[in-house]
């Protein structure tokens, strides 16, 4: 089975966080939403959202053991999306 990989861009920082898998991008849409609105966590993406972007980077296969990236990261999501 092959998962996304992504990643979520700091614009401020002018850096990606690290990669994280997910079952499939709208997972990982979900999973940064999510993040965005923890009422637990008090971080610059619950009090800075405009600044972050997801970004899906390639997939893995978890069968082969291999990654397949693309070319360029490709946008998924911004921070302040409705």
């Amino acid at each position: 089975m092959k998962t996304a990989i992504c990643a979520v861009y700091d614009m401020t920082a002018n850096l990606y966080g690290a990669p994280f898998s997910a079952t499939n991008e709208q997972v990982a849409i979900r999973q940064f939403q999510a993040e965005l609105t923890n009422v637990q966590a008090n971080g610059p993406m619950q009090t800075h959202p405009q600044d972050f972007k997801l970004f899906a980077l390639g997939t893995f296969d978890n069968e082969t053991g291999t990654y397949d990236l693309y070319q360029q990261p490709l946008f998924l999501y911004q921070g302040t999306q409705p």
